[in-house]
């Protein structure tokens, strides 16, 4: 799925240019821990998941929108629902 390998690209470039974030902390370089990835789709998941590769045991966290909640990550990367829907219901 071209949506699922787009999602990852972001999260690949954004630890590639040593994208920083700020907190009450202070400033710091972005973690592949602090990126989530999130899909309605399990098999959006997946192919995520997959196309992550190493990001995944680095800490990147792929999941659906309703298993995050109560969760936080520094940058989010989600799927809209209808990404990669040809025919839409009418629900």
């Amino acid at each position: 799925m071209e949506v699922a390998a787009k999602a990852v690209a972001v999260a690949r470039r954004l630890l590639e240019r040593g994208a920083t974030i700020v907190t009450e902390d202070g400033e710091r370089a972005l973690d592949p821990k602090d990126i989530g990835l999130a899909a309605s789709h399990r098999v959006m998941n997946t192919r995520m998941l997959d196309a992550l590769g190493k990001l995944a045991e680095e800490g990147v966290r792929v999941d659906t929108p309703e298993r995050w909640q109560g969760l936080e990550r520094q940058v989010m990367i989600v799927v809209h629902p209808l990404s990669s829907v040809v025919r839409p219901s009418a629900f």
